[in-house]
């Protein structure tokens, strides 16, 4: 199908549903979803959707910086603003709309709050007319958040403006999705009956989930492979990212039991997730243990949002059993027709199996992570969380040789795949481990790996506490041992919890432990001293 073709609303013989694609910053209306339009129209299962890939004016030239363009911009034309974009696109479905009893709007990255916009505007103008007809939504990479690296180029682009999280329309946004969406979702006379799903990409550099997943709590969200772009651009109708959209488009409209069994008591759960999130923030998360004990009692009302929310609050509070039982709860809650709406959300899942491990039930653990789709199973992120199972295991019990070279078969696996597409975070994690654990298990490879490691860290562009520590563990691990103590310095003067400092310091006395506790590596072992005696009593219980 050519580009011409894309850009013309389908024949509605026949036909009951609209799909509206809406590309981002920069991006094109066909070539921004890769073979979509090819899989989408030749697919025998969706004769009754129409497609459209529907372009807007957006670019970034290398000329923005010419004087001329500049003056151009300045008193004569620039690319149309994200609350122009959303005029646009109520006038395109104003037309095209027209005689379909169903639209679905699929966005990415900018688009997703050119989409936000429009919503947000049907309402407070109290046009029923397409908004009743909305079914579904999704957002790709969306920065709902805003981005602080928008604003370095504001001035350059309105629509670059519009993305920044420190600009007037990303908090005028929030504001009002908030109060018109998310506070009135309790509410009878509540005007809008279509599903929020937000989708991220594991290697998603560019937009974070703190800014595409959290300012939606109580909505659906995915994660598949790729980075912001690729995340986009499925090979085969069997991808991730192919059967997240295409069971949006096949999947029916939620009745309004269902829709309150999903979202639980609404208003109830919308301050219990403020609350939770106050106390994370204060760092009150023991405070939270007796409402983990309420929404983990047999009581039939459930909360299944709230239970994500505070399941991934006490994880990060190292509150293992209750992030278990929460989570658990959450992944396998049921609608009356027996379907999990929750049982897809891989962050839920690779984060329950975290907790698991944490809890000592390896096992499930382990048997949760393999449930995952294969795509999301075999990414480098899952494949590190699966080692680290087996890591742990090996860690309480050193002689179960077997579990130790599991895990780093899989962190090897992992190393290389992470390096083969391009994804540093990931490179370095899984390396790291697997140079560890080569050299724990008297292999010979591990100064090869941590090399590479080591390489890895130091270009990193914007270093963060792992990349320094990790950076600190590669030296150390060559015996390089002036060079780790300032790196391991470095690390923990940048921000981090307190449980990652101990961590890293027990594996940095266990490395020099095991190298025979050199001379040159005391001011390491100074470092870590406050440490030092919680370690060697765990050592001897092993």
């Amino acid at each position: 199908m050519t580009g011409e073709s894309s850009n013309t609303t389908a024949n509605k013989t026949g036909k009951d549903t609209l799909v509206v694609f809406v590309h981002g910053f920069t991006g094109e209306g066909v070539a921004t979803w890769g073979r979509f339009q090819e899989f989408l129209t030749t697919d025998a299962s969706l004769t009754r959707c129409a497609f459209r890939f529907w372009d807007y004016p957006t670019e970034l030239a290398a000329n923005n910086l010419n004087p001329v363009a500049l003056v151009k911009k300045l008193f004569w034309e620039d690319d149309p603003n994200v609350t122009t974009i959303s005029s646009g696109l109520r006038t395109l479905l104003s037309v095209e709309a027209e005689g379909f009893d169903r639209i679905i709007l699929f966005a990415h990255s900018m688009g997703g709050l050119v989409v936000q916009r429009f919503i947000a505007n049907e309402i407070q103008a109290n046009h029923r007319e397409i908004l009743d007809r909305i079914a579904e939504v999704g957002f790709f990479g969306t920065p709902s958040g805003g981005l602080a690296k928008a604003g370095l180029g504001s001035w350059l682009k309105n629509q670059l403006a519009d993305m920044s999280v420190f600009g007037a329309f990303i908090h005028d946004l929030r504001r009002d999705w908030s109060g018109l969406i998310d506070e009135r979702r309790f509410d009878p006379g509540f005007p809008l009956k279509f599903r929020l799903t937000l989708v991220a990409g594991m290697k998603d550099n560019f937009v974070p989930q703190s800014s595409s997943l959290d300012p939606f709590p109580f909505d659906e969200k995915e994660i598949i492979p790729g980075n912001h772009t690729t995340m986009l651009k499925p090979q085969a109708t069997t991808d991730l990212v192919y059967g997240v959209l295409k069971r949006r488009l096949t999947r029916g409209n939620l009745t309004a039991e269902q829709w309150r069994q999903i979202n639980g008591e609404t208003k109830e759960a919308m301050q219990l997730i403020t609350r939770i999130r106050a106390a994370a923030d204060l760092g009150f998360t023991e405070d939270l243990k007796p409402l983990a004990e309420r929404l983990t009692a047999d009581n039939p009302s459930r909360l299944p949002r709230v239970e994500r929310e505070l399941g991934l609050t006490l994880l990060n509070g190292e509150l293992y059993r209750e992030a278990a039982d929460l989570l658990t709860r959450y992944v396998e809650f049921k609608l009356p027709d027996g379907s999990q709406p929750f049982a897809s959300d891989a962050q839920a899942v690779q984060q329950l199996a975290i907790a698991l491990s944490g809890a000592g039930d390896v096992v499930t653990a382990v048997a949760r992570l393999s449930e995952l789709d294969p795509q999301v199973k075999n990414d480098p992120e899952t494949q590190g969380i699966l080692a680290g199972r087996f890591k742990r295991r090996w860690l309480r019990d050193r002689s179960a040789v077997n579990i130790g070279a599991q895990a780093l078969k899989i962190y090897r696996e992992a190393f290389a795949s992470a390096k083969t597409a391009g994804d540093d975070e990931q490179s370095y994690y899984n390396g790291i481990n697997a140079a560890y654990l080569d050299f724990a298990l008297g292999g010979q490879d591990f100064k090869s790996i941590a090399d590479e490691v080591r390489a890895i860290c130091d270009s990193m562009q914007v270093p963060d506490y792992w990349s320094v520590a990790t950076l600190a563990e590669a030296r150390l691990l060559l015996g390089e041992y002036d060079a780790a103590s300032r790196a391991y310095q470095s690390a923990r003067q940048l921000q981090h919890g307190s449980r990652h400092w101990t961590s890293t310091g027990q594996q940095a006395l266990d490395i020099i432990q095991r190298q025979g506790s050199p001379a040159a590596a005391q001011e390491i072992l100074a470092l870590f001293r406050d440490i030092k005696q919680d370690y060697m009593a765990s050592r001897s219980q092993a």
